[in-house]
């Protein structure tokens, strides 16, 4: 929130229970680290929200509540089961802190706008994500685009146990993971754009929170990310 507020933002809490609707000058959503369903209310609120033009940033953890999968399902994005463990892309002795290194940033337009600058992030225990549709299925879709804005090495893998911190040869799927994409959309699937939008929708998701977190928020690049 300090960070926020140092960058001429004001940070201000939002209870859709007490207060059902998003402010229309509200310049993004933030949901930190949910650990419970949103109800149907809540749900339908932010989704009406996005679809007309909102920006969310969604900080998730490894398993997250299943209304926040089904969230992410309507933009075509997968919450993979299980944390990630990077086995040579990764905080010394502890493969389940994927350390993710300049090259490993997608910096491709539009998001370099996140990720040009960025030196060196890491994220203790965290989820990834992947197109929810298959590549071609994902081709015919023209209100959606998505970007991984950061990926880990191919010798990776996800384990749900959490004592769990090596992959085995099978686990290994040979491509990287992505603890974090980014969506720029002018409708969910299978429905319309909403007629005079004033914007297209943008969400980035997040699979952990702990590198936000006030221990270790300014380690390496996490406070810029």
């Amino acid at each position: 929130a300090s960070g926020l507020s140092g960058d001429n933002y004001e940070v201000r809490d939002l209870a859709l229970a007490e207060t059902p609707v998003i402010p229309g000058d509200a310049a993004a959503l933030i949901i930190a680290g949910p650990g419970k369903d949103l109800t149907e209310q809540e749900d339908k609120i932010i989704h009406d929200y996005l679809k007309g033009g909102g920006r969310l940033l969604l900080l998730l953890d490894p398993n997250p509540p299943e209304s926040f999968k089904k969230m992410l399902s309507r933009w075509a994005i997968k919450v993979n089961d299980g944390m990630v463990i990077d086995l040579i892309g990764s905080l010394a002795g502890q493969p389940q802190t994927p350390l993710i290194k300049r090259d490993q940033y997608f910096k491709d337009p539009p998001v370099d706008v996140i990720t040009k600058d960025l030196d060196q992030t890491y994220f203790p225990g965290t989820a990834s994500f992947e197109p929810s549709l298959s590549p071609e299925e994902m081709a015919k879709i023209t209100t959606i685009a998505q970007y991984p804005l950061a990926l880990t090495t191919i010798l990776s893998c996800l384990a749900t146990d959490p004592k769990v911190n090596t992959c085995t040869a099978a686990s290994i799927r040979g491509i990287p993971l992505a603890p974090a994409m980014a969506i720029q959309a002018i409708a969910p699937l299978n429905e319309q754009p909403v007629a005079n939008a004033p914007r297209e929708t943008r969400i980035v998701v997040v699979g952990d929170t702990d590198f936000a977190t006030n221990f270790h928020i300014y380690s390496l690049s996490n406070n810029d990310l």
